[in-house]
């Protein structure tokens, strides 16, 4: 009997027992999996806010891509809700695309920032928040890298 109910609430929350764990063996990976979506759906929501009460109306473009990527991510972040729950690895396809195109992204960033350290000029960047973007834009870098990972080890147990 509370075995059937274990299993039945497991449908809804991903909870079962899972034998792939991730964030240091914390959570079983479908959690782990949703905990990540959940952390890219709050920096998604929070980028579309962002864009539409800060962003200056003379770099549109930016500000078109920027909000895409923001709606992208969140869409991409719900499915995989969606696959932990229903247990469709076919449904984290986004998102690993998704994380594979920004790190390929922060790593293009990551290369112009460290060139604009070693020669800066007034084309390259401002030189006093060049380090500080570096340094995020590295820090960016790892995250994607380790969520890519997670989502990685949660599709190949979904399948």
């Amino acid at each position: 009997g509370d075995l059937k109910k274990i299993t039945r609430l497991s449908y809804f929350i991903p909870l079962q027992f899972d034998n792939m764990r991730c964030c240091f063996g914390i959570f079983p990976i479908t959690l782990g999996t949703m905990i990540v979506a959940g952390i890219l759906v709050v920096a998604g929501a929070g980028s579309i806010v962002a864009e539409m009460l800060y962003s200056t109306p003379h770099v549109i473009w930016l500000r078109i891509g920027l909000m895409v990527a923001a709606v992208v991510q969140l869409v991409a972040a719900f499915l995989v809700f969606i696959a932990c729950i229903r247990r469709q690895a076919s449904l984290l396809m986004p998102i690993v695309i998704f994380i594979v195109l920004m790190m390929m992204v922060h790593v293009v960033k990551l290369v112009l920032s460290i060139i604009a350290l070693i020669a800066p000029n007034m084309m390259t960047a401002i030189i006093i928040a060049t380090p500080l973007s570096t340094a995020i834009t590295a820090v960016l870098l790892i995250l994607y890298a380790w969520f890519f990972h997670i989502f990685n080890v949660c599709f190949k147990y979904l399948e």
